[in-house]
This record gives structure tokens, sequence and C-alpha cells, in this order.
């Protein structure tokens, strides 16, 4: 073969073997970097600054925490729900990627929620590609619902973020006025005693002084948005039910109408009574005003279970049996579970709901019946325990009962990914808030939220362990509202993060749980239907490869693809495969066909040369 031929061959060859590694359908997540200044207060009480780095890379959702010198579980669980978040608010699948948190600080030990909120904004902005500026500092606790909670220690945080150079101090919502308490040396004859005594400062003014700028901000969403200039677009649109829920709802209500009217030849009275009329009442009106019919649902579970204690206080009631009737419910309820193998949507979302409410059953009997049994008698809070219990399990068996098909099946890896990736953050947020509210001493977290998330992690169904993943996160966001009441309410502002999924995610579900959500006011079901729309949308992503870039939260109609279209899109892809080819691969293409050339003109002159006398 000649030189030109040589050539020829090389041009041919080089970009055939830098074509044949790259994908042809899938081009691979890309990932990113941000680097923020974090305030924080040292042992001593001082302000002081860290550094905080997040790095994205592609990968399989993956989460790692460098802390120097050391750290607390509080900040690793806080990692974990900053890439939750930032991935529900930004649009974008945590599966597909790794990320490293890089923390370096001045204190011997680096704990405290405070930089939950600081790490959410970093990973957005990572995953985006967008500039982390230096002049601004923000400092907050980050909650599964993406809305930022209370910290302290703010006034030594605007100091150093002030002495760093920084020109704005974000701070949560509602905390702008800052009580802290300044230590007192009080000398009595030869002793000096150490004392505090509260003080507010007014942190805008305090800021001015300083040349800082503080603002507040209630979610991760307003504070992209501050940061980035970029708004997150917000849907309109209506909300429906799972179908057959109006249904169980009545038979429900009209069980609990039974009781009442039992009490009603006893002339009982009293608050538990009073209790029992009200939500039933309520329930009545959902229905009736074509509200919420899963609201209506629990109202009617409420009251059939306060009408149920009042009669026992009348008739008294036997433990053991009880137990027994609730026992074998549960195990009925175990058979049509179990029996339910669809792989349909629609099927799997009553099934999840239908679980939780079995579950609870469950739990209620079995932390309150061995107390009843030792003791013999039963206080009014295991009565009504036991009553809650009796009742969830009921409810669950006709929700399990209206599941039906809606045509739309799901494939299990995808959902067995997002279910394990749900039950690793809620292990996580229930560490995370056990240290939270330790360090603010005010007890524990709810118990059977801590219970959940075991439960979730041990069980093999994962659609189980996704909803139970879920409410357990949940339950404890709730309780963190309901404990930190620094910051003013952002229900409204969550609920609108919560229909755009909903609608986006197009799950009848987490539609059904918002709609109760906003007729009972409840920030549980709220955080409930985030939640599960999230998964729906994640799991849903990753049944087809795709290309893994942030999207905008943008809802816009499905569009259906012809064989064409579909061949078409495949070639653009191809396409951009090879345009997105990294300058490295080019470069070595370009050497090695230059080595050919230089190769084969050397062996050439050589050979030419050897031939002549």
């Amino acid at each position: 073969m000649g030189l030109a031929g040589l050539r020829m061959l090389g041009l041919i060859l080089i970009p055939l073997m830098v074509i044949h590694g790259l994908p042809v359908v899938t081009v691979e997540a890309q990932g990113g970097e941000c680097s923020l200044a974090v305030a924080a207060v040292s042992s001593s009480g001082e302000g002081v600054m860290s550094s905080l780095t997040v790095k994205v890379k592609p990968g399989s959702g993956l989460i790692f925490v460098s802390v120097n010198p050391a750290v607390e579980v509080d900040v690793q669980g806080a990692a974990r729900i900053a890439v939750l978040t930032a991935s529900i608010v930004g649009g974008f699948n945590p599966l597909v990627y790794d990320f490293y948190f890089i923390l370096n600080s001045p204190a011997i030990v680096v704990g405290g929620p405070s930089a939950g909120a600081a790490m959410a904004l970093a990973v957005l902005l990572a995953v985006k590609g967008l500039e982390c500026r230096g002049d601004y500092v923000v400092t907050g606790m980050i909650n599964p619902d993406t809305t930022i909670g209370p910290v302290g220690g703010l006034k030594e945080k605007l100091e150093a973020a002030a002495a760093s150079g920084a020109k704005t101090f974000i701070v949560p919502l509602g905390q702008s006025k800052y009580t802290y308490y300044e230590r007192v040396l009080v000398r009595r004859g030869p002793f000096t005693f150490v004392t505090v005594r509260p003080e507010t400062v007014d942190l805008k003014s305090y800021g001015e002084k300083l040349g800082v700028a503080v603002v507040e901000v209630g979610s991760l969403a307003s504070l992209y948005s501050m940061v980035s200039g970029e708004g997150v677009v917000y849907a309109r649109g209506g909300l429906r039910d799972i179908d057959g829920l109006r249904g169980a709802a009545v038979k429900v209500i009209e069980q609990a109408e039974n009781l009442l009217g039992v009490l009603e030849r006893y002339n009982a009275r009293g608050d538990i009574v009073k209790g029992a009329v009200s939500e039933l009442d309520s329930a009545k009106n959902m229905l009736r005003q074509s509200g919420s019919s899963y609201a209506a649902l629990l109202k009617g579970v409420r009251a059939a279970s306060l009408a149920q204690v009042a009669i026992w206080s009348i008739r008294g009631f036997d433990i053991d049996a009880v137990y027994a009737n609730v026992t074998r419910e549960l195990e009925e309820f175990n058979t049509i579970y179990e029996g339910l193998e669809s792989l349909d949507l629609g099927v799997l979302e009553v099934k999840g709901l239908a679980f939780l409410h079995a579950w609870s059953a469950g739990m209620l009997l079995n932390t309150t019946y061995s107390n009843i049994k030792g003791r013999g008698f039963a206080t009014l809070e295991e009565a009504l325990s036991i009553a809650r219990s009796l009742w969830e399990v009921r409810a669950a068996r006709l929700i399990l009962g209206e599941a039906k098909p809606s045509n739309v099946t799901v494939d299990m890896e995808p959902l067995k990914a997002v279910s394990s990736y749900l039950v690793a953050t809620a292990r996580s947020v229930a560490a995370y808030s056990t240290q939270v509210f330790s360090e603010a001493n005010i007890g524990n977290p709810p118990e059977e939220a801590v219970m959940m998330a075991v439960s979730a992690s041990v069980t093999k169904d994962p659609v189980a362990s996704l909803f139970l993943a879920s409410r357990s996160m949940a339950i404890i966001t709730s309780a963190i509202h309901s404990s930190f009441t620094a910051g003013a309410s952002t229900f409204n502002e969550t609920a609108g993060l919560a229909l755009n999924l909903a609608l986006k995610s197009n799950s009848t579900l987490a539609q059904t749980l918002l709609k109760a959500s906003l007729d009972l006011g409840d920030p549980q079901l709220l955080v409930e239907s985030i939640m599960i729309s999230w998964a729906t949308i994640t799991s849903r992503n990753l049944e087809e490869p795709q290309k893994h870039e942030p999207q905008p939260q943008i809802i816009t109609a499905p569009i259906g693809k012809t064989g064409n279209e579909t061949q078409q899109i495949r070639v653009q892809k191809v396409i951009q495969t090879i345009l997105e080819t990294s300058i490295w691969s080019l470069a070595i293409a370009t050497i090695l066909l230059a080595l050919i050339t230089i190769t084969t003109f050397t062996i050439y002159r050589r050979l030419k040369g050897g031939t002549t006398t």
C-alpha cells in the first residue's frame, strides 16, 4: 500500500475509533462545581467563615461528605436532604449524578444544620452550570419540603460575613428580628458568676451599619431565584381524586353515623362525642361541596374512632377481643394486598396509600396492646390509639378495594431504584432530625416517623418502602415546622411547588394528597404529595435513556412520537454526540494521524534509500 493509501486508511480508521467509543443514544450527565462561603459559630461563640465546595459528576446517586477536621451526623443528613430538595426544585434526576461535599472550617468539629440551605443552593448551581458568586452568604436549615428553617448564631454569623467582604447576608424567613443571649459577668463579693440575658437585634439595621444587606428567604426556590435571576415557573390546573375514594369515604361516614346513633340512644355527651360529631359534619360538608374525597375519608376515620372510644367508655371493651379483631382484619388486608400483583400505576398508587393506613393500624395496636394488657385498663390516650387502629385497618381495606387500573404500566427496576434512594434519604432525615431536636432541647422527632424509616429499610416490597419513606419524611417535616416557629409560614409557596410537581408527574395519588392537604390545611399531606410526585417523575425518567441535563420547571403536555420521528431523534443524537466529542479526543486523533503519516513517510524513505546503489 502506498503513502496515499496509508493516509486514506488513517483518515478513515481514526474517526471511526473515536466515534466507536461514544454512546449512540445516551449522552452522559454533565457535571459541575460550585464553591460558596458558609458562616458558622465557633465553640467560643464567635462567628467564623468556612468554605463549602460541591462537585457534581456523572454517577449513580452516591453522596460523599468530606469535612475538615471533623463532622457531626446532622451535616451528613443535611447533604442528602440538600440533594433531594435541589432535584425537586431544579427538575433534574439525582440518580444520574454523584455528589461530593467538601467543607473546610477552622472549627474543631463541624455540626449543626445551618449549612443545609447553602448546600442545596450549591448543588443547584453546580448542576445547572451557573456562576457561584462570592458576594453573598447563606445560612439556614433545609427541610425535605424545600423550605428553609431557622438557625441560631445569626448576629455572630452576620459579623463574620461582613468581615469577609460579603455584601448580602441571606437568613431564613422571619429571622431578621433575631433574639440572642448575651453573656453577662456578675460580681458578688469575691465571686464572679456568668449569666445570660436575652437581647433582640434588628439584623437589617445592624447589617446596614456593617455594610451588608440582610435579606429573608423562605424556600429553596425563592433562594435560587434571588441568586440566579431565574424564576421557577408555576403551573395552574385542576386536581383530581382517585376514583372510588368517594365511595370509601361514604362507607366510613355511614359507619361513623351508626356509632353516633348508638351514643344518641345512650344520651351520651361530653367532649369526645362533640369531637366525633364535629369531624363527621366536616366530612359530610366536604363531600356535599365536592371537596377532597380523601380528606372526607380521613375526617370520617377520626369521627368513627372518637365515637368508638365513647361507646367503650359506656360499655367497656375486651382488649383481647379487639386485638384479635384488628389482627384478623390486617391478615385479610395482607392477603388482598399480596394478591394484587399488577404493575399498573393506578393499582400501585392505591396499594401504597392503603398500605400506609394498614401499617399505622398495626403500629398503633402493637405499641398499645401490651401496656393495656399488663395494666388491666386503658388510659384515654391508649383507648384512642386502639380505636384508631381498628378504623385505620377498615379504611385500608376500603381503599384497597378501590384499586383500578389506569392503563399506565410501571417498570419495576426504576421504581426499585427510586424507592431505595428515598429510603436512604428517610433514614438520614430521621437521624438528622434527632440531632436537630436534641440540640434545640425539644425532645425527639415523632417516634412513628422513625419507626417508618426503619420499616422502610427492611421491607422487600419497593412500593411499601417508597410510601413508608415518603410519609416518614412528611411527618418529620411537619414536626419541624410546628416546633421551630421563628420563620413565617411558607405553606402557600410550598403548595405552589407541589402543584407544579403533581401536574408534571400526572400522578393521580399526588394530586389526591395535594387536594386533601389544601382542604385540611395539612402540611404533612403536602410533603407526601411532593415526594410521590418526585418519585413518579424520577422513575419515569429512568425508564428510557435520555440526555440527563437539568430542565426548567415548565409544564408541557406529553407529545406522542411516530417511528420516523423517533428515528430522526436518534440521528440527531448521533450527530450531537459526534459534535460534543471532547477536545482531547480530537487532539488524540490528530496526533495519531500525524504519527501514522510520519511513520509511513519514514518507512517509505528508508525503503527507497535501501535500493539505491
